[in-house]
């Protein structure tokens, strides 16, 4: 099995953010044409619509903090496993 490098990985992760941000905004923006031409809204359909994609969209954020964080982490062991300290 081949290892996937950790920038593909987070390509990807950045890939499902912008793509989850993007049907957010889309289904906001046809659910308000919508709801001035009829007077009417999908509110479970909207509930569910925002409850799936917040709850992704904040998972993936917490992973790529710690990501980030872990790297970080990293980065200063080596400078400092470098520098003789």
């Amino acid at each position: 099995m081949a290892k996937i490098s950790k920038t593909k990985k987070l390509a990807k992760l950045t890939k499902f953010l912008l793509g989850s941000i993007a049907i957010i905004l889309i289904y906001s923006i046809l659910e308000f044409i919508y709801s001035i031409r009829t007077g009417m809204t999908h509110d479970t359909l909207t509930t569910c619509i925002f409850a799936f994609f917040g709850t992704e969209l904040a998972s993936c954020t917490l992973v790529k903090i710690f990501n980030i964080i872990k790297e970080k982490g990293e980065n200063n062991d080596n400078d400092s496993n470098i520098s003789g300290f």
